[in-house]
């Protein structure tokens, strides 16, 4: 049986009121290369903003970057990619965006690494 396995998850809790966002996250793919899918798990950020997200270095195919992407469903929006990821890649992702309008008190982004492990 496969089922999807979160690898790693990174979360932003935005309380401040700032309308543009950024957070980084180390990305470490340890000793085996793996597909694996990136995700933002976005909880309710208003309709009409951006969120994406970036690498600093090559080597996954393709490149981890996600470019911005407009939210079109509220309270919840999940958007990704997925890479081929090789063994011992290291990186920091930058997830970013920006608000179209100032966000609730309860809004969270999660960044979430994942693959399909078989149990």
């Amino acid at each position: 049986m496969n089922h999807l396995k979160v690898k790693q998850k990174d979360r932003l809790n935005l309380n401040s009121g700032d309308m543009q966002f950024q957070f980084e996250v180390n990305y470490d793919q340890g000793s085996e290369a793996a597909e694996v899918q990136f995700a933002l798990v976005c909880k309710n950020v208003p309709l009409g903003s951006t969120v994406g997200f970036s690498s600093d270095k090559p080597g996954p195919t393709p490149p981890i970057n996600l470019p911005p992407t407009k939210v079109i469903s509220y309270p919840s929006f999940v958007v990704g990619e997925m890479s081929s990821v090789p063994a011992n890649y290291t990186c920091v992702i930058t997830v970013m965006g920006t608000f179209s309008q100032t966000p609730p008190p309860d809004v969270s982004i999660d960044l979430q690494a994942a693959y399909v492990a078989v149990v």
